[in-house]
């Protein structure tokens, strides 16, 4: 339709449980009201066709479900207020999820976790490990990057100078074995030193790379758009990251250390890479790019 709003096909996208020929009910109705109040007329004017040129994956199919697994409590920190989202891999070997959802809901561990898990396949699914607005210690560690506001703002309503990822944002984990290492022409995982085979693995940047799956990818656009609507429905806040108000400042260079693939034209959905270049990877070259592309 010519005269269809952006906001409109935002909230079209991920109204996905419905059936087309239902109304909305009163609660998407005041939802509905809430993304035409929080997106001005220029934005709106501005994004309006950008659906149409972004080369997502596949149209998602409409089953997707999130199984709910709380994960240990030692695992998990306070109230937070999500503003963004964090896209990790697991750095596991393909078949690994199960052993990741037991140890993550029934160890205290490292004290490490993640608000979702997607899974390689349809049958292993998503799994939800902590609701959004809990501290899932996702992006932490001794050494990270931070969230920082352009100079002459500010992140939400306070005027303080950065913000831990672990307090503004969301983190996701894709079931992947990360970066690989070729050794006479084989594909090795680092930690197990197990082979890949070859049709699993893509090359880029020097390096070869465990693929995401199709189903992964139209998972994890369904999954954002999912949260992103959540955080509009819940807090009632503008959206999310804003990248002329807010930047990631990370805790070093991604040139200097190999990665400049992983700095991000946007803010809302990042990589862990993107945060922390001096120690992380993940997700990947590719997964990174979608993430471009989406924005």
């Amino acid at each position: 339709m010519a005269n269809e709003t952006w906001w409109s096909r935002l909230w079209g996208a991920f109204r996905s449980k419905a059936t087309p020929a239902s109304p909305p009910t009163q609660v998407e109705q005041n939802v509905q009201e809430i993304l035409k109040t929080q997106y001005p007329p220029s934005a709106v004017e501005a994004l309006a066709a950008a659906p149409a040129q972004r080369p997502l994956s596949p149209a998602p199919p409409v089953n997707f479900e999130i199984k709910y697994r709380p994960a240990h409590p030692d695992r998990l920190g306070g109230t937070i207020h999500p503003r963004g989202i964090v896209v990790h891999t697991t750095d596991c070997m393909p078949g690994s999820e199960m052993a990741i959802i037991q140890r993550w809901t029934s160890e205290a561990g490292a004290g490490n976790c993640a608000h979702f898990l997607i899974g390689r396949t349809k049958e292993i699914g998503i799994t939800q490990f902590a609701h959004i607005n809990c501290n899932a210690n996702h992006a932490g560690g001794k050494s990270h990057g931070w969230y920082a506001p352009m100079p002459g703002q500010a992140i939400g309503s306070t005027y303080e100078s950065t913000y831990h990822p672990n307090l503004v944002t969301v983190g996701i984990e894709l079931s992947n074995a990360g970066r690989l290492q070729k050794v006479n022409g084989k594909y090795i995982h680092p930690d197990t030193r197990r082979e890949l085979p070859a049709s699993d693995v893509y090359e880029s940047d020097g390096a070869p790379w465990h693929m995401p799956t199709e189903w992964q990818m139209q998972a994890l656009e369904w999954l954002i758009g999912k949260i992103e609507l959540q955080m509009h429905a819940e807090t009632m806040w503008p959206l999310p990251f804003d990248p002329t108000v807010t930047r990631v400042e990370p805790n070093g260079g991604y040139l200097a250390n190999g990665v400049p693939w992983a700095k991000m034209p946007g803010v809302f959905a990042v990589g862990h890479v993107t945060l922390d270049p001096t120690n992380k990877t993940d997700p990947g070259p590719y997964v990174i790019r979608w993430l471009k592309e989406r924005h």
